[in-house]
């Protein structure tokens, strides 16, 4: 399935904005989201971006097979560097205009949400002082490593994070299929008190609820770095 891409990126950054307080969510259009969407490689680059992040999908779900918040935490870790990255270097080097002013603040928002995202999984495993020091150096070399590249293709970075983020919708779609199961594994995770304040959810609001609304914020992400992805150079 092909993305539509055009030249004005705030149709699908719109959500950021006008769902900043996050009230009001509407369970049923999360549990109906797309989940099978899947952007076609077309170029080089595409294929490579793909090749990448299927490759971390392999190793990262042999290494947490079942271990569903600690690979949550993984890979949240990583997923609030590129909006930092892109913002910041769109403040830099960007042109300015109110299309590049939105572009700016919907990527540092992104960033926003998915650091939000690994807080509350981090509530619940409460990581070991190894796992905060991994965690430390994995997130620096990524920030490194993923800066570098969006000086060298923009282009490629956000087809990277577009794959990325499909990858934490399948993860959080197997997440809610497990809940649903009763895995034993799931049954004893508490609802982090932060999911609640964030979403405003109801204090007797559920995991599945919660993963709901995490997975809702990945398909935002997907669909919109896919979009930037295919117009942020024309």
């Amino acid at each position: 399935m092909k993305t539509q891409h055009t030249s004005d990126t705030r149709e699908h950054y719109s959500r950021h904005f006008e769902g900043a307080d996050r009230t009001n969510v509407d369970f049923e259009q999360l549990e109906n989201i797309d989940t099978n969407y899947h952007f076609e490689p077309q170029v080089l680059s595409d294929y490579i971006a793909f090749s990448i992040v299927y490759i971390v999908r392999f190793l990262t779900r042999y290494i947490f097979s079942g271990r569903f918040v600690h690979h949550g935490v993984f890979l949240e870790a990583c997923a609030s560097i590129p909006g930092l990255v892109g913002g910041v270097l769109h403040y830099i080097f960007g042109a300015s205009s109110p299309e590049e002013e939105k572009r700016i603040a919907a990527l540092l928002e992104e960033s926003e949400n998915e650091r939000t995202h690994l807080m509350l999984w981090a509530e619940v495993i409460k990581p070991s002082i190894l796992e905060t020091i991994l965690i430390f150096f994995a997130t620096v070399v990524y920030f490194v490593l993923y800066c570098a590249s969006y000086l060298v293709s923009r282009n490629f970075c956000h087809r990277v994070v577009g794959y990325m983020e499909e990858e934490a919708v399948w993860y959080y779609t197997d997440f809610l299929q497990a809940i649903d199961r009763g895995v034993p594994e799931v049954l004893d995770i508490q609802v982090p008190k932060l999911a609640i304040n964030y979403y405003k959810l109801n204090a007797d609001a559920t995991l599945r609820q919660v993963v709901l609304c995490v997975r809702g914020d990945e398909a935002h992400h997907r669909n919109s770095n896919h979009t930037l992805s295919g117009c942020i150079l024309k």
